[in-house]
């Protein structure tokens, strides 16, 4: 495995970056997610999902209407924007007709190197 070497642009302000821990999360395979490891949540499971689109929308989509419904904040970070994820949410949204007064949304789209290079 080749050296993890990121460091963050200067005006980010997280900059805690622990290894050892990334080193063994870099190091985790794809065939042990699910497995469980002793810790201090016993009721936490992992499910590891090909094609979890679909999950997504609908997850995003119930905390949505739930916001409207019951007139309350909802404030959603999102990834990297990606049009086949966000277009059919959107398409349910004005299907259902469905108030977004309440939805605040965070992009997460810009990520920077140290030297500013995204």
């Amino acid at each position: 495995m080749a050296n993890f070497t990121f460091t963050p642009a200067d005006w980010v302000p997280y900059k805690d970056f622990d290894p050892r821990l990334l080193a063994r999360l870099r190091a985790l395979d794809a065939s042990t997610y699910e497995q469980r490891e002793k810790h201090h949540h016993p009721d936490f499971r992992i499910k590891v999902l090909e094609g979890f689109g679909g999950v997504t929308t609908a997850d995003r989509f119930v905390h949505i209407k739930a916001s409207d419904d019951l007139d309350q904040k909802f404030v959603m970070i999102c990834g990297n924007p990606n049009p086949h994820s966000y277009m059919p949410l959107a398409e349910l949204i004005n299907t259902f007709k469905v108030n977004c007064r309440n939805l605040y949304v965070f992009t997460m789209d810009e990520w920077a190197d140290e030297a500013g290079n995204i």
